[in-house]
């Protein structure tokens, strides 16, 4: 054998062991696995659904594994800043970002990118309709008085984020029935918008129905309709939007981990995440808040993300929100 023949297995020889050593080192992790506090990050301030669900989970996986589960709020741009900070985390499983349907797939279908790309999708954390709410100032008490008055002329405010779910619903709805809600853009979260909406300064609200119920018990809302097939035990009496002839936009929630963690770790986080998931006082919990829960494998997550990213392209073009 020539010196290079010889240098050259030698160098393939040490790639195969230094394979084989990483293959162990990342099975003995797996198995170790966790061995210091998780960090679940959130891109958006204290007290929305985003916040409730990684509370109440981090609450109840923490003492199953015998190690802290710290939700860090990051929020910023949109859930982007959460995003950013979990994409380029060390992939070993002790950060992870518990996120929403904006920033895993609405966003980044405006901009024509893809959120996904950088992540292990690891479980399916709950869906929830939205609910398009009103002030107690605004006249019709209902859905068909809101529409007969805009088809009238009436001119309604309807606020939310820049391309959040609110704001595509508002323009989803202009589409479909032909008329103009004047959309408000907001930056500041869910609680200006509905101090603004309390006091009469602006019309419309849609956001989802966790964060929404607290202020239509209060009666600081009511609620018009929410989007969704089926009626929510939550608030038994308000119509569905399908129910009268629209098409609209379910919310979830998903957890989703640095791209490279390995698979035995994405699959103990499931495991275990659905095992809390699945206790009754916890699904009691998610109900009180409207949220139900659908056990996805890794699998089919990942087709429903794909599904659901394909599905806002097309309608985010359709509604000329694409960037420029």
């Amino acid at each position: 054998m020539t010196g290079y023949a010889a240098a050259f297995a030698t160098q393939g020889l040490a790639a195969v062991i230094c394979a084989a050593l990483g293959s162990l080192a990342g099975t003995a992790q797996a198995q170790d696995y966790p061995s210091q506090p998780i960090k679940m990050v959130v891109g958006y301030a204290p007290g929305g659904n985003v916040d409730f669900i990684a509370r109440l989970v981090a609450a109840n996986l923490g003492p199953r594994y015998g190690q802290s589960v710290v939700v860090v709020n990051r929020p910023g741009a949109a859930g982007a800043v959460g995003i950013r900070e979990v994409r380029s985390a060390e992939p070993d499983g002790y950060t992870v970002l518990l996120a929403y349907t904006n920033e895993v797939v609405l966003s980044p279908a405006v901009k024509g990118e893809t959120a996904l790309d950088g992540f292990e999708p690891v479980a399916f954390m709950g869906h929830t309709p939205g609910v398009l709410s009103a002030g107690k100032s605004v006249d019709p008490n209902d859905f068909k008085g809101l529409l007969a008055a805009a088809k009238a002329g009436k001119r309604f405010t309807f606020g939310g984020g820049p391309n959040s779910p609110a704001h595509v619903t508002a323009l989803w709805l202009n589409a479909q029935a032909d008329f103009d809600f004047r959309f408000v853009p907001y930056g500041r979260g869910t609680t200006q918008i509905v101090a603004d909406v309390a006091g009469g300064h602006l019309d419309l609200f849609f956001g989802g129905l966790p964060a929404s119920l607290h202020y239509i018990k209060a009666g600081t809302l009511k609620p018009l309709v929410i989007s969704g097939k089926e009626r929510s035990a939550a608030l038994p009496d308000v119509p569905t939007l399908q129910e009268l002839g629209f098409e609209s936009l379910t919310q979830w929630y998903v957890l989703l981990a640095p791209k490279g963690t390995a698979p035995k770790i994405v699959e103990k986080l499931r495991t275990d995440i659905y095992a809390v998931l699945d206790t009754p006082k916890i699904r009691q919990e998610m109900t009180a808040q409207a949220l139900t829960m659908d056990f996805m494998s890794g699998a089919a997550l990942a087709e429903f993300l794909n599904s659901e990213q394909r599905m806002f392209e097309t309608l985010t073009a359709k509604l000329g929100l694409k960037s420029k």
